[in-house]
């Protein structure tokens, strides 16, 4: 039997080297270098693209305040010219009469009309005599 002390494992620890880390590190660091240009580079972008969104609302509301505008004032002018027609329509003139009175007409008595018998008279020869004629009741 062996009767040695025991000895304690050899604990070896090999990671990488201070040039591996040093150069991992500097990798790291262009790596966050690009992000952070990048993000500037999207965001620059994004706020033109607001930008122009922005201006692009901005004409259009101000085109259609125009086109409103230019509405109402046909709406106006159309709403006077119907007033002006109305008031034209129900515009009453008179003429002075002529001071003479020789060219004037005037009405003459109508005749009365005869005045017929209310009697029906029917002529002998116009009734029809012959046999069916007439009125046929339950036949």
């Amino acid at each position: 039997m062996c009767t040695a002390p025991p000895r304690p494992p050899k604990i070896v620890t090999k990671g990488p080297s201070k040039s591996e880390v040093r150069a991992q590190e500097r990798q790291l660091a262009s790596y966050q270098e690009q992000i952070r240009v990048q993000q500037e580079s999207a965001a620059a972008q994004l706020q033109a693209q607001i930008e122009a969104a922005a201006a692009e609302t901005r004409r259009r509301e101000e085109e259609m305040a125009a086109l409103q505008q230019q509405q109402q004032q046909q709406q106006q002018a159309m709403a006077q010219q119907q007033t002006a027609q109305q008031a034209a329509a129900f515009t009453v003139t008179t003429a002075a009469a002529p001071a003479d009175m020789t060219g004037t007409e005037t009405t003459v008595a109508t005749t009365p009309k005869r005045k017929r018998t209310d009697s029906l008279k029917v002529g002998a020869p116009a009734v029809a005599t012959d046999a069916g004629t007439g009125l046929n009741v339950g036949v």
